[in-house]
């Protein structure tokens, strides 16, 4: 996880405020992540309960049955006044309205407004059926689904999400921490790159599918951790109005700033440690950041023990005080307007 504990557990609380509608605002002097008095845990022994399976990896026929979940469909997307085209394909655009993608796709948040929120961001998909079909059909609809810019298919799978309600973002290729030794792909902004081809990578990546309400880094590194870098990146998706998932260090994202776009940051990575009892100690830690700061970000992939283990603190939550919410409705900043 990109998230790191700090200071003495319980010194802070942000209560989460009730909002009518529309994108959680940080409250003022509420805490950024990397700020929150939580500790991460690092060698979970959490007991054995109702639900690990010893000696059997959970398998997707594990999780509900497709239907379980039913929502309305978010509807046919992109938006033709929304896009224009260039030499990428068909880009993102703010319409002559006002409109912003990241509102307009957005799934609507309809839970209860007083509560702490937590946004899940299933990533990874549409590069491997059965993980994909998996996270459309058999997870709550308030789950965000981010998808690969490499699959082949990728406006079918991302339609089908929105068709069961899932509002979506697209993977951004970013340097990692161990490039070159891990290597994102021939499309991934690179700290090395100049602007103007970063610019054209993120565009060919953008023109890959439409329906999005934003972007999600797929690595903290170099690149995501350098202002510098990322100035270019969050000038382009503001002036799209797209959403922007960051990994890595919060202090690189001008949160407060007129100049960033809407902006959400990673709290953990579930599946860090993809065994059962490691996947269920970082659920614990991030609902223990939602209720210390108003909200969380998850992410985590799309195998069949970390979306098993989901759909099971998925059914707690309630119990815990806390709510699910799509991305676009848990935010450290974005424009006021979007609440009102």
């Amino acid at each position: 996880g990109s998230t790191t504990a700090a200071a003495t557990p319980g010194s802070t609380t942000a209560a989460a405020p009730a909002l009518a509608a529309g994108a959680f605002q940080r409250p003022s002097g509420a805490l950024l992540p990397t700020e929150v008095a939580v500790a991460l845990p690092r060698s979970p022994s959490l007991p054995l309960e109702e639900g690990f399976r010893p000696g059997r990896t959970p398998s997707y026929n594990d999780l509900p049955a497709p239907g379980t979940f039913p929502a309305p469909s978010l509807g046919d997307a992109p938006s033709s006044d929304l896009l224009r085209s260039s030499e990428h394909g068909l880009l993102p655009v703010i319409a002559a309205d006002g409109r912003m993608p990241w509102r307009t796709y957005a799934r609507p948040f309809t839970g209860d407004a007083t509560r702490p929120r937590v946004a899940i961001i299933v990533t990874g998909l549409g590069m491997r059926e059965a993980a994909t079909q998996a996270a459309i059909t058999r997870l709550p609809p308030d789950v965000t689904l981010a998808f690969d810019p490499y699959a082949p298919t990728l406006p079918a799978w991302m339609g089908k999400a929105r068709q069961s309600g899932h509002e979506t973002l697209l993977e951004l290729p970013v340097e990692p921490t161990r490039y070159p030794s891990i290597d994102p792909g021939p499309l991934a902004l690179l700290s090395g790159l100049s602007e103007i081809e970063n610019r054209s990578r993120l565009e060919t990546v953008l023109g890959r599918s439409g329906g999005y309400v934003g972007v999600l880094a797929t690595a903290a590194g170099r690149f995501t951790d350098t202002p510098a870098s990322l100035r270019g990146l969050l000038d382009a998706l503001k002036s799209r109005g797209l959403l922007y998932v960051h990994r890595g260090s919060p202090t690189a994202v001008n949160v407060n700033g007129d100049a960033a776009p809407p902006v959400n940051i990673v709290t953990a990575q579930i599946d860090d440690t993809p065994n059962q009892r490691a996947i269920d100690a970082r659920f614990e830690y991030l609902g223990q950041v939602a209720r210390a700061q108003g909200y969380a970000i998850g992410v985590i992939g799309a195998s069949p023990v970390a979306l098993y283990r989901l759909n099971r603190w998925l059914g707690a939550l309630e119990g815990e005080g806390l709510v699910l919410a799509p991305a676009s409705a848990v935010m450290v900043t974005g424009e006021r307007r979007a609440t009102q």
